[in-house]
């Protein structure tokens, strides 16, 4: 039986480092890639993986796109698999070129417009409320972004020069076994801005929480640019609830390959705008990517929770969606996305040399709306 195993958006470059990844794998007898990922190849079978070798020279340079992952992962991850176990993964169709302008230009809206007219402000939430997201172009000035940027790099290398057991006096920092606060609620509770560097899937991302209290002098320059009164009326309009910010955070990728797959973040309302502090005006640079109207699509979710269910996913992912397009959303500095994150959504994964810093703001209905 010929194997319906496909290599997904890797180069000849990199097939070594996954061949040295599964080899690795093998000789430790890890079967875990197996239990996980389904993936054909166990400890010792030396026929399997040279058929994964000839497979990988042949397809790296002219593979299907609906089997392309969207990025190199780990390599259970890079596959799809046999006619006795369900594809780990259906991606969707990313948009690319005329298509991916216009299907942005959509649903785009510029600040002062939305502060000044009515109409545009209402259209702008009627689109949300349809397709799960909108841009905002100049949500935030230069001076703003500027001040970011400065903000995260600093962190960054404050953080990168500290040795082992050494500690910032400002913030809490977790960072490898080292977990000084535990869970997301308590992240969010916390007074003092925690570092918190993620692992697995978006290892090495640094997620700053409470960002605004970094640099006390920042403060009100960099919560100017959220533009919260808009942004939770707007979202509010939409989704006809309350909405009021439960937390805000710093996101710093660099090089990060390891992102989660299409997911959304739970079935209730939740609301989330990314101020864009740099270009992300190629899929290099790891844009976010969500695929409109999937948080109304109740028969998308309902068969991917099942999917999940079967193979022992968490139930939030969203891992069949063949026949689905995403949008991969390029942004210059100072624009915002708004995101209705209870629909399929992703950060796609970045080459190593990439770079990304967003400003995040999450709403969530209020108390006296739930």
């Amino acid at each position: 039986m010929q194997s319906l195993i496909r290599v997904a958006g890797i180069t000849a470059a990199q097939i070594p480092h996954l061949l040295e990844a599964q080899l690795h794998a093998c000789r430790h007898g890890d079967h875990g890639l197996g239990a996980k990922t389904g993936f054909a190849i166990q400890a010792g079978d030396k026929r399997g993986l040279l058929r994964f070798c000839c497979l990988a020279a042949r397809g790296c340079h002219g593979l299907s796109s609906a089997c392309r992952y969207g990025g190199f992962d780990f390599i259970g991850r890079c596959m799809a698999l046999s006619m006795e176990v369900p594809p780990l993964y259906q991606v969707p169709k990313l948009h690319s070129g005329l298509r991916q302008r216009w299907e942005t230009q959509v649903v785009t809206f510029d600040l002062k417009a939305l502060q000044r007219r009515r109409a545009r402000f209402l259209g702008a939430a009627m689109t949300l409320w349809r397709t799960g997201i909108i841009v905002i172009r100049g949500a935030a000035s230069r001076q703003a972004v500027d001040a970011l940027a400065t903000m995260a790099e600093r962190t960054w290398q404050d953080v990168s020069t500290l040795i082992p057991g050494q500690e910032l006096p400002h913030v809490i920092l977790n960072r490898g076994d080292k977990r000084a606060v535990r869970g997301y609620n308590a992240l969010v509770k916390s007074v003092k801005p925690v570092v918190n560097f993620r692992h697995g899937e978006d290892d090495g991302m640094m997620d700053v929480f409470h960002p605004e209290n970094l640099v006390p002098e920042q403060r009100q320059l960099i919560l100017g640019c959220l533009h919260e009164d808009l942004v939770g009326d707007l979202a509010g309009k939409a989704f006809g609830r309350k909405l009021e910010v439960s937390c805000r955070n710093l996101y710093v990728n660099k090089g990060v390959q390891n992102t989660r797959f299409y997911h959304c973040d739970g079935k209730g309302v939740k609301i989330k705008s990314f101020v864009y502090v740099n270009d992300v005006e190629s899929l290099d640079i790891g844009p976010y990517c969500y695929v409109k109207s999937s948080h109304h699509d109740r028969w998308l979710r309902r068969r991917n929770q099942d999917f999940n269910e079967r193979h022992g996913f968490n139930k939030h992912e969203y891992r069949l969606l063949k026949g689905c397009s995403a949008l991969p959303v390029f942004c210059r500095a100072g624009d915002m996305v708004v995101s209705a994150q209870h629909g399929a959504h992703r950060g796609y994964p970045q080459e190593a040399s990439a770079a990304r810093t967003v400003l995040v703001n999450v709403y969530q209905p209020s108390q006296s709306s739930r």
